[in-house]
């Protein structure tokens, strides 16, 4: 037979460069800002994975922020990755 299997129980823990301080710095060279906004996707994409959810609320999306380094993401920072991804064809707005 067919088995669901659940990772839910399982805490996500985002990759090394999310306890990086510049990570969340909008880089302004072009060529380092496009690998961290794909860093930046790959984040979204991977936590969505895990929680087997396909919607994310990004003024609530806690890993923009890291209480642990004391780094978080300007509205402004969060607005290019948003863009970044909808802009890659990962996402789209649903209202």
């Amino acid at each position: 037979g067919t088995m669901k299997v659940s990772v839910s129980n399982i805490e996500f823990v985002p990759k090394e460069h999310w306890n990086f301080p510049p990570f969340f710095t909008i880089q302004p060279v072009s060529a380092t800002k496009e690998k961290q906004l794909k860093l930046w996707r790959e984040l979204i994409i991977d936590y969505c994975i895990h929680q087997n959810t396909f919607s994310i609320v990004p003024a609530n999306f806690k890993f923009f922020k890291n209480s642990s380094i004391n780094r978080n993401l300007t509205q402004e920072g969060i607005d290019i990755i948003i863009t970044s991804l909808i802009q890659s064809g990962n996402a789209e707005w649903e209202d």
